[in-house]
């Protein structure tokens, strides 16, 4: 990804977890965590099944953070699974 004309890497999962954050930080991470839906593949799809429903929307686009194609790729298999659609 680019920004501002410097490349962003995405940390792996092993610095995401040793990160520590500023009290800025955190106060705007606790701010926007209800936007995102983080855990198994069953808890995933009810909170997009609920989503969708609740916003009537037809479609949903999926943003992740993995740092590996291998784990993407079995994510986004694991949900398709979980939604029926595989």
């Amino acid at each position: 990804m680019l920004t501002v004309g410097k490349r962003i890497v995405n940390p792996t999962f092993e610095e995401a977890l040793s990160y520590r954050y500023s009290l800025q930080e955190e106060a705007v991470k606790q701010s926007i965590m209800r936007k995102f839906v983080i855990g198994s593949p069953g808890k995933v799809s009810e909170m997009l099944w609920q989503w969708a429903k609740e916003t009537l929307v037809d479609e949903i686009i999926i943003f992740d953070l993995y740092s590996q194609m291998k784990g993407r790729r079995q994510g986004y298999e694991l949900l398709a699974k979980e939604l029926g659609l595989s």
